[in-house]
């Protein structure tokens, strides 16, 4: 056992020193080092929402924008209702050359992804599964209780609770399906020329400058279908892009 417990002590230690001396570069003003440990950081332990946010703001402090708009995002896949990370990616967005404006969404579904992005796919899992047995508490009085002013309650309380159980359990799905299959990137090339086609003979549509966040549509060879908030349509070779 103790050997057990040293081992991973041992493996624990260069892990510590590179938290450690990622966290002195930033309080020293050296957030390019800053950044790279941090993302060694990520390459060993994984990825974690306080990781993304630091290499986050190492890069924004750098003046890497385009990076810095790439971990917020993908912080905010981890942790969606953390509001210094979504001020900081909105903040970093108006240092970009693209200022799109997205075509507005319709109210209702506007409001339900709010909703959703308030919690974490874990949290709304642990939500879905706390609805659920309230929602078998209910059945049980309706069926178990002879009084008809408990079993109207139980009956509404059991109705109620399990539209909440399968709502929550959507929201947990599709908040894993966003973190886990993201379909959406990061343009990484100062200006890009998107064309009509998957090849560089195709008609030039219009152009996209770093930083600038896309949704991949398809894929074919080397090149990736994107479409951007606004609603426009083009080819882009993938080496241009990095997923979120």
């Amino acid at each position: 056992m103790k050997q057990g417990i040293l081992s991973v002590i041992v493996l624990l230690l260069p892990l510590i020193g590179f938290a450690q001396s990622a966290n002195e570069a930033y309080s020293a003003g050296q957030f390019n080092e800053a950044a790279v440990l941090y993302e060694q950081l990520i390459d060993s332990c994984g990825s974690n929402f306080e990781l993304e946010y630091n290499v986050g703001n190492s890069y924004f402090k750098a003046g890497e924008f385009a990076s810095a708009i790439l971990h917020y995002e993908r912080a905010l896949r981890i942790k969606p209702g953390d509001r210094d990370a979504r001020f900081n990616l909105r903040l970093t967005q108006t240092r970009i050359v693209d200022q799109i404006d997205p075509v507005p969404p319709f109210f209702l579904s506007k409001w339900m992804q709010g909703l959703r992005e308030t919690q974490s796919s874990n949290a709304w899992s642990a939500w879905s599964m706390a609805f659920f047995l309230v929602f078998l508490i209910g059945v049980s009085v309706y069926f178990l209780n002879r009084r008809r002013g408990l079993r109207k309650t139980g009956f509404y309380v059991a109705l109620l609770t399990l539209f909440v159980s399968i709502l929550s359990l959507v929201f947990a799905r599709t908040q894993y399906l966003d973190l886990h299959n993201s379909t959406e990137a990061i343009i990484f090339t100062p200006t890009i020329t998107i064309k009509s086609s998957p090849d560089q003979s195709g008609t030039d549509l219009f152009q996209l400058h770093e930083g600038t966040k896309v949704v991949v549509l398809s894929e074919m060879g080397a090149w990736r279908e994107i479409e951007t908030i606004d609603g426009n349509v083009g080819w882009i070779a993938a080496e241009h892009l990095v997923i979120i």
